[in-house]
C-alpha cells in the first residue's frame, strides 16, 4: 500500500515535471546556439 501511494505520487509529480524540464532544455538549447552565433560571427 505504501509502496502504491508513492509511486502514484511519483508519477503524478513526473507528469508535473516534465513540461518544465523539456522548456529547461530548450532555453538551454537556445542559449548555446546564441552563443555558437556570438562566436561565429566573431
Amino acid at each position: 500500500m505504501g509502496t502504491l501511494t508513492l509511486q502514484s505520487t511519483f508519477s503524478g509529480r513526473k507528469v508535473t515535471w516534465l513540461p518544465s524540464i523539456w522548456r529547461m532544455v530548450w532555453f538551454l538549447q537556445r542559449l548555446m546556439f546564441l552563443h555558437l552565433e556570438f562566436f561565429f560571427w566573431r
